[in-house]
């Protein structure tokens, strides 16, 4: 289920107003719904889905992870450049309005660190990525009959201007194949800004790109991404997130403005860093 949850963090104080930056988080726990995320491929010929085992769904989880589901997607790369993803469009954003976004996403690996493969490591050599765009991630046939994507993701190790990479799928060597829960997240990392559309949404962007040569099988418990406006003119702001302030009768006003906004900068500080996972 999609939970969104809205704030207000009060800022630096100023004499004629303060700054207000309005964060939304969208969260999907898969354990028992896709929640209508899209799966999709590109970086293969036309025709060749058997030939690539593609499928995309959700689906239980390996035993080993316990009980529900997971959003589930593989491919045989036999074209060293498979890229297979999942799309999901959220709305309730600030039209035309440029965000910052903080991902964190629970993948599931039962692939040991470390070990070579043909053309690339099945580890280190296949790349999850996220991003968001205003269009809907989609792909079209080139020149040579190939499905290519018209969203700019980057390719392989590379991100592009519409999504980072977040990770690669290699799990810590623990001595069995076995599949273990692995989280990533690109805050205090990669920066990654996507501006929305004329009515306030955006397609978020879930995918992973393969450089290695055989069946790259994963599982997505769980996502999160945090959206912060970073014009700050949020909820309740006017323009250029300033919320005005007539006149101040007295330096008493003054100053019981201040209070308040610090007060509120910590009751919002203190609730945008208790962003647990449920």
């Amino acid at each position: 289920m999609l939970i969104r949850s809205v704030w207000i963090d009060f800022g630096v104080m100023a004499l004629f107003g303060f700054s207000a930056t309005a964060q939304v988080t969208y969260s999907f726990d898969f354990s028992s719904s896709g929640h209508g995320w899209i799966g999709g491929f590109a970086d293969y010929p036309v025709g060749d889905e058997d030939f690539y085992e593609l499928e995309s769904d959700h689906r239980s989880r390996p035993s080993e992870l316990g009980p529900g589901g997971a959003l589930f997607i593989t491919g045989n790369n036999h074209s060293d450049d498979l890229l297979m993803y999942f799309a999901k469009q959220v709305d309730g954003l600030l039209s035309t309005t440029t965000y910052h976004i903080e991902f964190d996403v629970v993948f599931a690996s039962n692939v040991p660190e470390g070990l070579f493969g043909v053309g690339g490591s099945p580890s280190e050599s296949v790349w999850i990525k996220v991003g968001a765009t205003p269009d809907r991630p989609d792909r079209f046939v080139d020149d040579l009959s190939w499905y290519r994507m018209t969203t700019d993701v980057g390719n392989q190790s590379q991100g592009g201007a519409e999504a980072i990479v977040l990770s690669t799928f290699g799990k810590p060597e623990d001595g069995t194949n076995d599949y273990v829960l692995l989280a990533a997240s690109n805050e205090g990392t990669v920066a990654f800004e996507a501006t929305t559309d004329d009515s306030g949404s955006l397609w978020l962007f879930l995918g992973v790109d393969s450089g290695f040569e055989a069946t790259t099988s994963i599982y997505f418990t769980e996502y999160e991404a945090l959206f912060t406006d970073s014009a700050g003119t949020g909820p309740g702001c006017g323009a250029n997130g300033l919320v005005g302030i007539s006149h101040f009768d007295a330096l008493g006003d003054v100053m019981v403005l201040l209070v308040a906004g610090a007060t509120l900068a910590v009751l919002s500080r203190r609730r945008t860093g208790d962003r647990t996972r449920p």
